[in-house]
């Protein structure tokens, strides 16, 4: 075992400590072991100490399997987490046995492809839904800001009136009211990149590319099958961000595998909370096909509704003719997400409003 396969292995080994680890620590991890090496084991724990743990809360924990996993102490007793059943697939999906399709599309397994063809998105499409993106910051936005808009209504502006009382040398002449403005909301996206949301793949690449036209820090985004991988900082960096997809299956492994809903959002509540608040609004892009633990995707939604200022399902099929919320998965999720709607409306602003912007006002 080499060293970067060493330090996965050890960040694999904290997150069953329950030691928050995401994908992006443990590449900056492998990037400062490499650096330093294991020459001086004092210089490899301050190095992946800083990448690795962002709270002092950790610490022990940190050097209590640091010691037993680079000291050569024992590590009997220490449970990792358990290793998901992988399913390996070669050939076309159209080409298999109904058996092995079913496992690849609506399973709760891992599937492992040794091929899988990805197509881009589209650069156009990546356009429109990104324009659909900043109309939904806007729609969503969840807390007043700090600055005042002047209007008819509203409370006594006092700054506003000292300011307008200079043209009449000093005199407060006219009363001037405003109101707080809507703070644009932050975005946490969940894309469902699993093998029953095939056929709309060129769609999610274009979507999640469309992300990099807001401002650094207004979103996250992950990806998620039968696990949930961050893929903010995959995406911020690609040359070609239409073809996420492809680099996503190469680094993670993680396109095209079977579905489990409930564990993916346990798991971004459970290792990625920070990202949560009341000013925070969630957006799920899954088709709902999930023959997972449907008691723990239920509870999960309640938790992530209760940490997050409004949750949103968009569902690639909503939108189709003759389209119901049958599947039991998406039955689950309307009671308790606030707003179900069809992918399709992050490609016009004036329907994201008009799907929106109801769902703000019930939520003040």
């Amino acid at each position: 075992m080499d060293l970067a396969e060493r330090v996965v292995v050890f960040s694999r080994l904290l997150r069953s400590r329950g030691v928050p680890v995401s994908t992006g620590e443990e590449v900056d991890a492998v990037a400062a072991a490499l650096e330093g090496g294991v020459e001086d084991l004092e210089v490899l724990r301050e190095a992946l100490r800083a990448t690795l743990v962002k709270k002092r809360e950790y610490y022990r924990v940190f050097d209590e399997l640091f010691d037993k996993f680079w000291g050569g102490g024992s590590l009997t007793g220490l449970a990792l987490e358990p290793v998901r059943f992988r399913v390996y697939i070669e050939g076309d999906l159209s080409k298999l046995d109904p058996v092995s399709r079913f496992l690849s599309v609506y399973s709760p397994y891992e599937i492992v492809w040794e091929r899988l063809e990805i197509g881009p998105g589209s650069r156009e499409l990546t356009r429109r839904i990104a324009r659909g993106l900043r109309a939904l910051r806007r729609a969503l936005a969840l807390y007043p800001g700090r600055r005042l808009r002047e209007g008819r209504r509203g409370r006594v502006d006092l700054k506003g009136v000292m300011k307008k009382s200079l043209r009449y040398y000093g005199e407060p002449l006219e009363i001037v009211r405003g109101y707080r403005k809507k703070s644009k909301a932050r975005i946490v996206a969940l894309f469902d990149v699993s093998n029953s949301m095939r056929e709309e793949w060129p769609w999610l690449q274009s979507a999640m590319a469309a992300f990099r036209s807001l401002p650094p820090g207004s979103y996250e985004v992950f990806a998620f099958s039968t696990r949930l991988e961050r893929i903010t900082d995959v995406l911020e960096h690609l040359e070609k961000p239409e073809e996420v997809g492809r680099i996503v299956y190469q680094r993670l492994g993680l396109w095209g595998s079977g579905t489990r809903i409930g564990e993916s959002i346990k798991q971004l509540v459970k290792e990625h909370g920070g990202v949560l608040g009341s000013k925070v609004g969630v957006l799920i892009v899954s088709d709902g096909w999930d023959l997972g633990d449907l008691e723990l995707l239920s509870r999960s939604l309640q938790d992530l509704s209760r940490r997050a200022g409004l949750v949103v399902w968009l569902n690639p099929n909503a939108g189709k003719p003759g389209f119901k919320p049958e599947v039991v998965a998406l039955r689950i999720a309307l009671r308790h997400v606030d707003v179900m709607a069809p992918a399709s409306v992050l490609e016009d602003p004036r329907a994201v409003w008009r799907t929106f912007h109801p769902a703000r006002l019930a939520k003040d």
